[in-house]
């Protein structure tokens, strides 16, 4: 079982050719659709990115403190319209999972699906007015053209709490 980036793992796992067999069932819980984990080539860019901003090549970064290392790796991913926490996702290849199963090509087990209606709320106590710029490109690239409508609309009918409830709401399939 696993919820949010849990759930995204769960996915990832249940993708795997080599995990096959070590599940009989699992459970996603807000995460299973509206989230993937980047392929193998967006690892890649962000981790070059981050060395580029770090100054310091792979084997460099066993004698850097964890603090700066974490701090340059949120700080690239937010520049590059990522998310705050992309660069501790697992990278998968060549397609994302839920792909991988909806295809047929994964773990057939029986899954349980659910989304968590508030579970953005969390972000907005931790990051505050950071939501905002964290989510947008991501909203963006799931509303397309009608984002600005649809932002206009949530924030004259829900005030403070537009970004968390849309979030919340394209995340879990509520359109």
């Amino acid at each position: 079982m696993g919820e949010s980036a849990g759930a995204v793992s769960v996915a990832s796992l249940l993708a795997m050719p080599a995990a096959r067999g070590l599940f009989h069932r699992a459970i996603l819980q807000s995460g299973a659709s509206g989230l993937s984990p980047p392929t193998r080539a967006d690892a890649t860019a962000l981790a070059t990115s981050v060395l580029a901003q770090l100054g310091a090549s792979v084997d460099q970064l066993a004698t850097m403190p964890a603090e700066r290392i974490l701090a340059t790796q949120q700080t690239v991913s937010l520049e590059r319209g990522l998310g705050a926490f992309t660069p501790s996702s697992m990278a998968t290849d060549p397609r994302p999972p839920m792909e991988t199963i909806a295809a047929g090509e994964g773990a057939r087990v029986p899954l349980l699906l659910g989304s968590n209606r508030d579970e953005w709320a969390l972000f907005d106590v931790f990051l505050g007015e950071r939501v905002t710029r964290i989510v947008q490109a991501q909203i963006e690239g799931v509303l397309g053209p009608e984002t600005d409508r649809v932002v206009a609309a949530y924030r004259a009918a829900r005030g403070e709490r537009a970004w968390v409830d849309l979030v919340g709401d394209v995340a879990s399939g509520s359109r």
